[in-house]
Protein backbone atom coordinates (compact mmCIF):
# COMPACT_ATOMS: atom_id res chain seq x y z
CA UNK A 1 0.00 0.00 0.00
CA UNK A 2 1.49 3.34 -0.77
CA UNK A 3 1.94 6.54 1.93
CA UNK A 4 -1.06 8.21 2.01
CA UNK A 5 0.40 11.89 0.72
CA UNK A 6 0.91 9.74 -2.66
CA UNK A 7 -2.83 9.39 -3.30
CA UNK A 8 -3.79 12.71 -5.55
CA UNK A 9 -7.66 12.99 -3.90
CA UNK A 10 -6.06 13.53 0.04
CA UNK A 11 -6.72 16.78 1.41
CA UNK A 12 -5.94 17.61 4.78
CA UNK A 13 -7.35 21.35 3.86
CA UNK A 14 -10.79 19.95 3.10
CA UNK A 15 -10.97 18.23 6.74
CA UNK A 16 -9.52 21.36 8.46
CA UNK A 17 -12.04 23.62 6.42
CA UNK A 18 -15.01 21.76 7.14
CA UNK A 19 -14.44 21.41 10.89
CA UNK A 20 -13.68 25.13 10.69
CA UNK A 21 -16.88 25.47 9.35
CA UNK A 22 -18.74 23.49 11.68
CA UNK A 23 -17.32 25.28 14.60
CA UNK A 24 -17.75 28.68 13.26
CA UNK A 25 -14.13 29.39 14.32
CA UNK A 26 -12.39 31.84 12.08
CA UNK A 27 -9.18 30.25 11.21
CA UNK A 28 -6.51 27.97 11.70
CA UNK A 29 -5.08 29.37 14.63
CA UNK A 30 -8.58 29.16 16.37
CA UNK A 31 -8.87 25.89 14.99
CA UNK A 32 -5.61 25.23 16.73
CA UNK A 33 -6.66 26.37 19.83
CA UNK A 34 -10.02 24.79 20.23
CA UNK A 35 -8.43 21.40 19.46
CA UNK A 36 -5.09 21.93 21.43
CA UNK A 37 -2.68 21.78 18.48
CA UNK A 38 0.16 23.54 17.60
CA UNK A 39 -0.68 26.86 14.98
CA UNK A 40 2.69 25.28 12.99
CA UNK A 41 1.25 21.64 13.11
CA UNK A 42 -2.00 22.56 11.47
CA UNK A 43 0.16 24.31 8.95
CA UNK A 44 2.40 21.42 8.14
CA UNK A 45 -1.32 19.42 7.62
CA UNK A 46 -2.86 22.18 5.23
CA UNK A 47 0.61 22.19 3.28
CA UNK A 48 0.29 18.21 3.36
CA UNK A 49 4.41 18.38 4.76
CA UNK A 50 2.92 15.71 7.47
CA UNK A 51 0.01 13.16 7.56
CA UNK A 52 -3.20 13.44 9.57
CA UNK A 53 -2.30 10.83 12.27
CA UNK A 54 -4.77 8.56 14.15
CA UNK A 55 -4.02 10.85 17.17
CA UNK A 56 -5.24 13.83 15.40
CA UNK A 57 -8.33 12.01 14.73
CA UNK A 58 -9.26 10.59 18.19
CA UNK A 59 -8.57 14.33 19.41
CA UNK A 60 -10.72 15.43 16.89
CA UNK A 61 -13.57 12.94 17.53
CA UNK A 62 -13.48 13.15 21.55
CA UNK A 63 -14.19 16.62 21.00
CA UNK A 64 -16.33 17.07 18.28
CA UNK A 65 -18.29 13.81 18.54
CA UNK A 66 -17.88 13.57 14.55
CA UNK A 67 -17.25 9.46 13.78
CA UNK A 68 -13.44 8.56 12.23
CA UNK A 69 -15.15 6.70 9.67
CA UNK A 70 -16.85 10.79 8.39
CA UNK A 71 -13.96 12.22 9.44
CA UNK A 72 -11.74 10.14 7.21
CA UNK A 73 -14.30 11.76 4.75
CA UNK A 74 -13.96 14.56 4.98
CA UNK A 75 -10.28 14.59 4.08
CA UNK A 76 -10.92 11.64 1.21
CA UNK A 77 -9.13 8.94 2.93
CA UNK A 78 -10.82 5.81 0.77
CA UNK A 79 -8.16 3.71 2.50
CA UNK A 80 -9.27 1.06 5.28
CA UNK A 81 -6.25 0.93 7.19
CA UNK A 82 -3.67 3.49 7.99
CA UNK A 83 -0.27 2.46 6.94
Amino acid sequence: MKPIKQYPAYSPSDLLDKLIYLFNLKNDVSFSKKFGFSASHISKLRHKRTVISPNFLLRIHDISQISISELKKMMKDKRKYFS
